[in-house]
């Protein structure tokens, strides 16, 4: 199964999405109230096996139900028993290699197109539709339930028993069987199943102990049998239990793993797999192996192999996965739109993938602003009456020097909020004129300096001190700073012009002004110092120092440095 569209339109958050899923695995990332959650929503409501669904007014659009909602998708690589002509057969489309969907099959993959409509009654409508036949014909539960599309959140306990419409009742290929165990459950309760012919029930178990296992579930799964729930959760009570305690009892990581990889295993032709926060109850290997062992699930080279779709808001996540394979969702004004991220950005995605999990990116050319931006968040933070950066869903993200240009261009043409903070003394394609004509907010120093230039400037002299003492509190000796300081160009014509060497320039940078250096020249020379081989500012710890001393200056505020910061902070909490 795979779905090939989804149009959405007046549904909770989503006044309209048109959609076209690009692949077989598709991350869903964006900033809360994205509608990541209601995209999944619908793409179970469409397809739910339930025979009864219950809506209210705020499944509508501003919870307005007047004008109704509709859902419409369309799913190819159909079960068998779907094609039939007494099912769905006369109803069939195609789709091309190229994903386009033509309303006769002809020699294309067969898929259907469903629809479910629910005005302001409440009451909801399943139809199959084609542009022959607009009105459609009715979609029963029964059809729906062939489909194998699944959407697995945090309450999955029911996935785990004998009911009407569960992946273990679809495993089993006798129901039958399962009725009269199911009867002589409930005449003898725990006694009756514990001795009870199973039968076709233990290969089910089987496959449910395997597949669990290739997903990393753990021990706990290792060992399964079928009990009579104490507390049943579905239509049917009978269910996985280990060691007598029934599976609905394990961590939420364990059960979510379980219930995917029994839904992969309860569907002929492959399910697509709707979950919420992939990651959730997890530790870091286990979202790696799942991810890992999803791709081969459902991106095999064989057809009919499923699709997982999910939402993420893990950086582990999105370090494990393909760029092709994540999409970044946004809302505006109703309208969602479902960006792909071109593979080319694959280094960019494992680089800084907290970035891509934010609402709006801060693009920082080096470590240095980064620190300085962490350090001044605390600030910020005070006068915004408590709102952080984090509140306001904003990640300050490397640029990566030269390629500071590109990955700004990046974000932004994915739909990102987008600001750079950057050195005036080095170029990067785009440049600041370009990207700022793609609505991109550029900051860069006046008079072509770095941040260390730019601070050593405007900071007070007190404040160029506190550095100098910074730096010999992580373990640099005073004479081994004084040396590098001497060393640089600034202090080597300096030293020519007073005449002296290095032995009379003392232990500290006061002392350097004893030896007859101008104050400026020495913070010329300590900026010269700080950007040169000894990098001591470019470490994003390091940067927090600076930029603490930048956010104690009494005087910086009203120079460059303290303006250009100001600016800063006014994109990171506009709007």
């Amino acid at each position: 199964m795979r779905l090939r569209h989804l149009s959405v339109e007046r549904f909770r958050g989503i006044e309209r999405l048109d959609w076209s899923p690009a692949g077989r695995v598709v991350a869903l990332i964006g900033p809360g109230d994205a509608t990541k959650t209601t995209i999944l929503d619908a793409i179970g409501l469409l397809v739910t096996p339930r025979v009864a669904v219950t809506f209210s007014d705020a499944d509508f659009y501003r919870a307005d139900p007047s004008a109704g909602f509709r859902i419409e998708g369309t799913i190819s690589e159909l079960p068998r028993a779907i094609l039939a002509d007494d099912r769905l057969g006369l109803e069939l489309r195609g789709v091309d290699e190229d994903g386009v969907i033509h309303d006769e099959p002809g020699d294309f993959e067969p898929a259907v197109t469903m629809r479910l409509d629910v005005n302001d009654s409440l009451e909801p409508t399943w139809s199959v539709v084609s542009e022959r036949n607009p009105d459609g014909r009715v979609l029963t539960a029964r059809d729906r339930a062939l489909l194998g599309v699944s959407r697995v959140g945090d309450s999955v306990e029911r996935q785990f028993t004998f009911g009407r419409g569960t992946a273990l009742t679809r495993l089993a290929t006798s129901t039958d069987q399962l009725k009269h165990t199911m009867a002589a459950a409930h005449r003898l309760a725990r006694d009756a199943v514990a001795s009870a012919d199973l039968g076709d029930l233990s290969r089910v178990i089987e496959q449910a102990e395997r597949a669990a296992a290739e997903l990393g579930a753990g021990p706990v799964t290792e060992d399964l049998e079928v009990r009579l729930d104490a507390s049943p959760n579905g239509t049917s009570a009978l269910g996985l239990h280990s060691n007598d305690i029934p599976l609905s009892a394990a961590g939420l990581g364990t059960r979510r793993l379980v219930a995917l990889g029994l839904e992969l295993l309860g569907t002929e032709h492959g399910a697509v797999l709707c979950v919420d926060e992939i990651e959730g109850g997890l530790e870091p290997h286990r979202v790696r192996h799942l991810l890992r062992t999803l791709r081969q699930k459902v991106a095999g080279k064989e057809p009919g192999q499923g699709q997982a779709i999910f939402t993420t808001h893990s950086a582990v996540a999105l370090e494990e996965l393909h760029a092709d394979e994540i999409s970044v969702v946004r809302t505006s004004n109703g309208v969602t739109r479902v960006r792909s991220v071109p593979s080319d950005l694959a280094a960019m995605v494992r680089s800084v993938p907290e970035a891509f999990l934010a609402r709006r990116v801060l693009v920082c050319e080096g470590k240095s602003e980064i620190g300085v931006v962490r350090a001044l968040d605390r600030v910020w933070t005070a006068r915004h009456e408590g709102r952080s950066l984090a509140h306001r869903g904003v990640v300050p993200a490397l640029g990566g020097g030269s390629e500071t240009g590109k990955r700004a261009q990046a974000f932004a043409q994915l739909g990102y909020p987008t600001a750079v903070l950057a050195d005036s003394d080095a170029s990067f394609e785009p440049d600041h004129e370009a990207l700022a004509a793609m609505g991109v907010e550029v900051v860069r120093w006046d008079e072509n300096c770095c941040i260390e230039e730019r601070a050593a400037k405007d900071l007070s002299w007190d404040s160029i001190c506190a550095l100098f003492e910074i730096l010999v509190a992580e373990g640099y000796l005073p004479d081994q700073l004084v040396d590098i300081i001497a060393a640089t160009p600034v202090s080597v014509a300096a030293c020519e012009r007073v005449g002296v060497g290095r032995t009379s320039l003392g232990l500290s940078l006061c002392d350097m002004v004893k030896a007859g250096f101008s104050e400026t020249e020495v913070r010329l020379s300590f900026a010269q110092a700080s950007k040169g081989k000894a990098a001591w500012f470019k470490r994003i710890d390091r940067g927090e120092k600076l930029g603490e001393v930048i956010a104690d200056d009494p005087t910086a505020g009203k120079k460059d440095l303290g303006r250009k910061l100001a600016d800063v902070e006014r994109w990171c909490f506009a709007g």
